[in-house]
């Protein structure tokens, strides 16, 4: 394992990155557009320009797309949908979407049918540029408009095809020698592996220790951690960066360390 070294500052050459490197839109977006962003709900309004409440619901996490594979996921509900997808020539078509079966405010599971509901017929799909970000409308034959905006996906940013990697992260932080920051504390970490059958195998790495934090994690001291990451190589990271960047996937186990 590399050591990393990135600063604060990172989070900012990250999005500068990814709009110079983002693909140019068109009104008509091909599918990979789609797939290289996470596209984020901004409005939804009937025919007559007002707005869809029980879809523009205040919720604490907000609707999110996602395409990949011809499978479209729906996040911010009461449940995560998904489901195939035909995309051509501004043309959304949506299959019957499955759907988790977790019990919610009658809000949510509003939201959760009256999304299903707009994606049951073909849609209408254009991008414009608004800035650094990409904004996706998705139109139905009723006139109701859907509008989110993008955020590169890793895969976009780092122009790579993520790995997974289970690393173990110790409950205490290191005081580490870091060029740019003074008193930083590295995360202690090393890899583990599961067999077939996820079962954890014997440790057998060394402790690394990683100078950058992992994107998405937040390390809570006394708490030890395994976490499944994606691993990016970073085409073209910024000078004194590593071209080695980890984003979290989700977490494993979490351990309070004993008194």
């Amino acid at each position: 394992m590399k050591k990393i070294y990135a600063t604060a500052a990172c989070a900012v050459l990250l999005q500068a990155c990814a709009s110079s490197s983002a693909t140019q839109m068109s009104q008509h977006p091909d599918q990979a557009t789609l797939e290289g962003y996470d596209w984020s709900l901004v409005s939804a309004v009937d025919s007559a320009g007002q707005s869809v409440s029980a879809i523009q619901l205040d919720a604490d996490t907000p609707l999110a797309l996602s395409f990949s594979d011809e499978a479209l996921s729906i996040r911010g509900g009461c449940n995560n949908q998904s489901g195939a997808y035909q995309y051509d020539q501004g043309s959304l078509s949506v299959s019957p979407l499955r759907a988790t079966l977790m019990a919610c405010s009658a809000e949510l599971m509003k939201r959760d049918a009256e999304v299903a509901a707009r994606l049951a017929d073909p849609l209408q799909a254009s991008i414009v540029e608004d800035g650094d970000q990409p904004v996706l409308t998705l139109t139905t034959a009723s006139g109701d408009e859907l509008t989110f905006s993008g955020e590169p996906t890793p895969e976009t940013l780092y122009g790579s095809e993520g790995k997974t990697v289970f690393l173990e992260v110790a409950a205490e932080t290191v005081a580490c020698s870091h060029p740019m920051i003074p008193d930083y504390q590295c995360l202690k970490v090393r890899e583990r592996q599961y067999d077939d059958s996820g079962i954890k195998m014997p440790t057998e790495g060394d402790w690394q220790l990683l100078y950058q934090p992992i994107q998405g994690y937040e390390h809570q001291d006394g708490r030890s951690t395994v976490l499944r990451t994606k691993q990016y190589e970073w085409k073209n990271p910024p000078q004194d960066v590593s071209s080695t960047v980890y984003v979290l996937d989700m977490v494993v186990e979490q351990n309070a360390e004993a008194n």
